[in-house]
């Protein structure tokens, strides 16, 4: 049966549902030492949560930091934000974000799977942070690292990083690529007169990820390193004199045939000589760990952490401050070496040194403090610890860490 419409008005209802994707979080961002003793001679190691409720992958961009500052002096890692067709974000607290032109954002395949940013000669693909930099514009007394991951798709010239430019320029440096596979690292002094530091021809291969580290030591060497291991080193015999050049990535500003052609992903700079243990660290992608190579005494660290979801950032959570103490600190109790040790709480004992202890541990006294910043080593079979009376009792060479432990027990 054919039901008959009715002429009149008639009111159409159309229900249309929006689907807002959420942002990536990140929580519970905790800073420790490896034995949290907070020594010079222990390594920081960083820790989070973050969670995406629409189950999108997470970059845990990390900013580490000393005294508040950054710790890289350019920290790009190239990850897919609102702003991302027009500018490579800088998460450093000098926030030097760059211009992008005729590079493309590609969010797979990275060196840790993640977005990176394709270059291409013909069109001369560049992202400039412009020429008023003053904190990479280093000179002779000066100490820095470049670091950055490329992937050729042929073997070609081309320059990752350049604040050089022709010979109209004085000063500056470059990291580049050569056509014969080498690796180039080249500084010009106030004269225009350049000095390079090259790695072995054939040093890189095409459609691999490769991690390039170029340092430069005040009055020392030029030093490349290639997926965490050194390469070349160079003293060179020219000063390095700061230049009026603008700052580029993938770009020589002198020669568009110089100009870079494939992947380049997560590039930083930093001003000091990155030690060994650090490159290879980063190498590993590790960028929860600060090797203890680059701790001093006194430095108060920290580290933020932005989530990326391959779509946007979440909101970026700092970590606390952890103060790096000396790792020779006096100790005010001391073992013997041998036999029970006996410690009083009116004592008030700071222990910061490892400690062997062949027997007993006895901690008495009604009230005062007792603080340990290291560990603890039972090496007798059967020791007890023994406080105020209680006994417990140790199994052979275990090891107890007790930190920061004051007032009465």
């Amino acid at each position: 049966m054919r039901q008959k419409l009715i002429p009149g008005l008639w009111i159409v209802l159309i229900l249309v549902v929006f689907a807002y994707a959420t942002l990536p979080v990140v929580s519970n961002v905790v800073l420790n030492s490896t034995h949290t003793t907070d020594l010079t001679t222990d390594n920081l190691t960083l820790y989070w949560t973050s969670t995406d409720d629409d189950g999108n992958k997470i970059v845990n961009v990390t900013d580490w930091r000393i005294n508040g500052v950054s710790f890289a002096l350019l920290n790009m890692p190239f990850e897919n934000t609102s702003n991302a067709i027009n500018n490579a974000t800088d998460y450093s607290t000098f926030n030097r974000t760059g211009s992008n032109t005729n590079v493309t954002l590609v969010c797979t395949g990275g060196h840790d799977n993640d977005c990176y940013y394709f270059f291409q000669r013909k069109i001369k693909s560049k992202i400039d942070l412009g020429k008023y930099n003053q904190h990479l514009n280093f000179t002779n007394a000066s100490s820095f690292t470049i670091t950055a991951w490329t992937n050729l798709p042929r073997i070609l010239d081309g320059s990752i990083f350049d604040h050089y430019g022709g010979s109209a320029f004085t000063g500056g440096y470059r990291l580049n690529l050569a056509s014969n596979g080498a690796v180039q690292f080249i500084v010009k002094n106030s004269a225009g007169t350049f000095s390079q530091v090259a790695t072995p021809i054939n040093s890189y291969t095409t459609n691999t990820w490769l991690f390039t580290v170029a340092t430069f030591k005040r009055g020392g060497n030029m030093t490349i390193y290639l997926n965490g291991k050194q390469r070349a080193t160079l003293n060179p015999p020219i000063e390095l004199a700061p230049s009026r050049i603008n700052y580029v990535i993938g770009n020589f500003q002198a020669f568009a045939n110089f100009n870079f052609n494939g992947s380049i992903d997560d590039v930083r700079i930093y001003n000091r000589t990155l030690s060994l243990q650090e490159i290879l660290l980063l190498n590993l992608s590790r960028d929860d760990i600060i090797h203890s190579d680059e701790t001093i005494i006194g430095e108060t660290w920290s580290s933020c952490i932005t989530p990326n979801d391959g779509i946007t950032n979440g909101a970026n959570v700092c970590s606390n401050n952890l103060v790096i103490l000396s790792g020779n600190a006096t100790d005010t109790c001391t073992y013997s070496g041998s036999g029970n040790w006996n410690i009083n709480f009116t004592d008030n004992c700071i222990i910061n040194s490892n400690t062997s202890i062949k027997g007993n541990l006895t901690v008495f006294g009604n009230y005062g403090n007792l603080t340990i910043n290291a560990t603890l080593n039972f090496t007798k079979s059967g020791s007890y610890i023994y406080i105020n009376n209680t006994r417990n009792q140790l199994l052979g060479n275990l090891r107890i860490l007790l930190r920061g432990f004051i007032g009465r027990w």
